[in-house]
Order: structure tokens, then sequence, then C-alpha cells
């Protein structure tokens, strides 16, 4: 089993993958180019990966693995999409505790 720590690095492993795999899109088909079927052109998909790895990272730095830092260009909106992203990421974990499959939960254990 693993902990919540485990776990948030596991989904900041994830979340950093899919960046990648927008930045190649990004160089292999243009920041405008849309998909059928996708919101938002080839940047945006960008600019929300990168959201949601900051998300992970706000979260493991809650946890103490990372130090605290800011940035003061974000505004209000990119915090309010970073809280959405935790949120859900918190959901998820929830189902994995429910499953059994994490074995500390809480941050003061």
């Amino acid at each position: 089993m693993i902990d919540r720590q485990e776990m948030l690095l596991i989904q900041l492993m994830e979340e950093a993958g899919e960046v990648v795999q927008a930045a190649s899109k990004v160089l292999r088909f243009g920041p405008t180019h849309t998909w059928p079927n996708h919101e938002g052109a080839a940047s945006q998909r960008l600019e929300n990966e990168i959201i949601d790895l900051m998300a992970l990272v706000s979260m493991l730095q809650d946890e103490g693995i990372l130090a605290q830092w800011t940035c003061s260009v974000w505004g209000a909106d990119m915090w309010e999409r970073i809280q959405v992203k935790e949120r859900k990421v918190n959901l998820y974990m929830e189902t994995s505790k429910e499953l059994g499959r994490v074995q500390r939960w809480d941050r003061d254990q």
C-alpha cells in the first residue's frame, strides 16, 4: 500500500508526462492546431496541463515535500484553476483509500 505523499508523487509524475505530451503536440502541430472533439488549441491544452502540474506542486508544498514559493505573475484565475485540480486529486485519492490502496491518509500520521 502507498501513503498520501507517495500518491501525490505518483500523480505528479503522471501530470509531468501529460505536460511533455502536450508540449510535443505544440511542436508537431503548432500552437493554434485544434482536434475534433477536443476543446481548445494545442497551446491552451499545454497551459491546462501546466496548471494541473502546478496544482500537484502546491499540494506537495502543503505536505512539506517541496519548499513553499510563490509566483506573483499568476492571477486569481490561475489559483482558482489550481484549486479545482487539487479538489479533483483529493477525490481520486479518496477513491484509492476506499479501494484499500492508500495506507496512510491524514497528513498528521
